[in-house]
């Protein structure tokens, strides 16, 4: 018999209690075994016969010995040789009743939450992707009905970022891309195929469309036929041959009767403006699929060189809308490309946020090299006209003046004007400094002499001319 607390009034074989408490002591004299929260009862034989619970521990009793139960071990026997309580443990342990008598028998070990015999638990287990069934069976006396639970896991997007330069110079700009988030939707298309429209050797073959998404992370079309090859798909403002600006492009291969569809980072787009896709193959004997009853009504096909029109006629294509959300940090920067322009070296943090909730981050640290301080001198700076001057500056490694001017290379100075030069470092970054030459007019005094001393020479060159040969 079992009571919920282990009660000292027990026959046969008793087991712990079924709250984890003591087990009740056989005829009230051989103590209770000890449950997992509190000691079992003590038998009327001998004091201190009943068993510890796990909590309070001691070892297992032995007969007329006064000694404690284990951690939920069996109580004490009566006497010498009676044999002790059957040790608890998760679940209650009996005792043997029958030895030597009934009445002298400890009592059953303590249980922890059980009675008798462990619950029957069956562990959870993954089959398939995200799929996991979780199980439980009751004792006979309380039935459950068994209800499968399927728990959809969404998988966590795998985020990456780079930068189109890396490091960069103090004042220079670096365009930040990420990706990972994959396309979630159509949102242009023409399905329709009904025949071979245009081979890539024929060249210059578009589809213009107009998107109602306000982001484009790829695009795809249909090869009616002329087996394997890697196409690229470009997104461009407009046709390349018409200024049009290239946005993003992507590449895969593709095999004839099956759509090739390529991906890119998520490209801003203006709902209701028209933009054109680009397509190109290695092997140009593949055929674009297209319709010719002009099935899509925001578009037409453009083949042949020069981007030939063919209104009413389009490519099967199809345009993809991007899924989630990305953000720079520092900034608070949203969306996937970004341009920026750091004072000093900066790690930048994107997170990507799947249209399921789930997020993950990737970091990037843009070093910038700062410019260098180029000093630039003249000498002298004040001068007259006709004077030599000699520019130099410093810094940097290598340098380049205004005004034909080679560095600490004497010029002579005619006017008075300001040269600025050009310092560049060995890691490529420049900076700049300027210099005046200020050249004073020649005053009148000086001139007069000057003027005299020329009339003087001439004179003198035509007394000598004129001096008469000796015979």
């Amino acid at each position: 018999m079992t009571t919920l607390d282990g009660g000292a009034s027990g026959s046969g074989m008793v087991a712990g209690g079924i709250n984890g408490n003591g087990g009740g002591a056989n005829f009230g004299s051989g103590g209770g075994g000890g449950g997992f929260f509190t000691d079992g009862i003590a038998g009327s034989g001998l004091a201190n016969n009943n068993g510890k619970s796990y909590l309070n521990g001691g070892i297992g009793g032995t007969g007329n010995n006064n000694d404690f139960g284990g951690y939920g071990g069996g109580g004490a026997g009566w006497f010498t040789g009676g044999n002790g309580g059957g040790g608890g443990g998760y679940s209650g342990g009996g005792t043997d009743g029958n030895y030597p008598t009934v009445q002298f028998a400890g009592g059953g070990g303590g249980g922890s939450y059980n009675i008798g015999a462990n619950q029957s638990n069956t562990a959870g287990f993954q089959s398939g992707n995200g799929l996991v069934i979780f199980t439980w069976s009751g004792a006979a006396s309380c039935p459950s009905v068994r209800v499968p639970v399927t728990v959809t896991v969404d998988p966590i997007p795998v985020i990456s970022v780079s930068a189109s330069s890396n490091p960069i110079c103090e004042g220079d700009a670096t365009t930040l891309t990420a990706s990972g988030l994959i396309a979630s939707g159509t949102d242009q298309s023409q399905l329709i195929s009904n025949t071979c429209m245009a081979n890539f050797n024929q060249t210059d073959l578009a589809q213009s469309f107009i998107p109602s998404s306000n982001t484009i992370c790829g695009a795809g079309v249909y090869l009616e036929s002329g087996g394997s090859g890697t196409v690229t798909i470009q997104l461009y403002t407009n046709l390349p041959n018409a200024a049009g600006v290239l946005l993003a492009s992507g590449s895969a291969v593709g095999t004839s009767g099956s759509f090739v569809d390529v991906t890119w980072p998520s490209v801003p787009v203006s709902i209701g403006t028209t933009y054109y896709l680009v397509f190109t193959s290695t092997n140009g004997g593949q055929c674009i699929g297209g319709d010719v009853a002009g099935g899509y009504a925001n578009g037409q096909l453009y083949a042949n060189p020069g981007y030939g029109a063919f209104p009413g006629f389009d490519y099967t294509f199809r345009t993809a809308t991007c899924g989630g959300t990305y953000t720079y940090d520092p900034g608070a920067l949203s969306g996937a490309v970004q341009t920026v322009s750091p004072a000093v070296t900066t790690t930048y943090t994107v997170t990507g946020t799947s249209p399921a909730g789930c997020t993950s981050t990737a970091t990037i640290t843009v070093n910038v090299n700062a410019a260098p301080v180029v000093n630039a001198t003249a000498t002298p700076s004040t001068t007259c006209n006709l004077t030599s001057v000699n520019p130099c500056a410093t810094g940097a490694a290598t340098y380049v003046w205004t005004g034909g001017l080679t560095n600490c290379t004497p010029f002579v100075a005619t006017t008075t004007d300001t040269y600025t030069v050009t310092g560049t470092d060995g890691a490529g970054c420049t900076g700049t400094s300027s210099v005046t030459v200020t050249v004073n007019p020649a005053s009148g005094t000086w001139r007069q002499q000057q003027a005299i001393r020329h009339k003087i020479m001439v004179m003198t060159s035509i007394s000598i001319t004129m001096q008469p040969t000796a015979i």
